[in-house]
């Protein structure tokens, strides 16, 4: 599997990209990809939430095993190590990365597209 800390790696790397107009894209797909991207973070804010009300795990009974086995199944939800809340965070930020990134490329292109035009607009057709 591939780490978080790789991920956002290479999307900062195409971050850089994407803000010195090396990014290309279709026109289009930028916003497609950060309406995705919206989704796909609501769904995660969501999912952190249910896996908040997992906090406090019960059903394991009173006997010291049961109670140790209720905070493991808490602890791997919210506040252990690789808590599931904390992987969820970790996917938000790569998602949130790449919707900036391909904002910013989309912002670059539509930029130059711009300035190309006023730049051929002041050309005599005539020469």
């Amino acid at each position: 599997m591939t780490e978080p800390t790789d991920v956002k790696h290479l999307w900062a790397r195409l971050q850089n990209a994407a803000s010195t107009g090396e990014l290309l894209l279709e026109e289009g797909v930028a916003a497609e990809v950060a309406a995705a991207c919206e989704e796909l973070i609501q769904g995660y804010g969501r999912l952190i939430d249910d896996a908040t009300s997992l906090q406090s795990v019960r059903g394991f009974g009173e006997i010291e095993s049961g109670v140790q086995l209720a905070q493991k199944f808490s602890r791997k939800a919210v506040g252990g190590h690789d808590a599931l809340v904390d992987r969820l965070e970790e996917h938000i930020a790569i998602v949130t990365m790449i919707q900036q990134t391909v904002t910013t490329a989309a912002a670059k292109i539509e930029g130059e597209d711009h300035m190309l035009t006023a730049h051929l607009s002041t050309i005599d057709p005539q020469l």
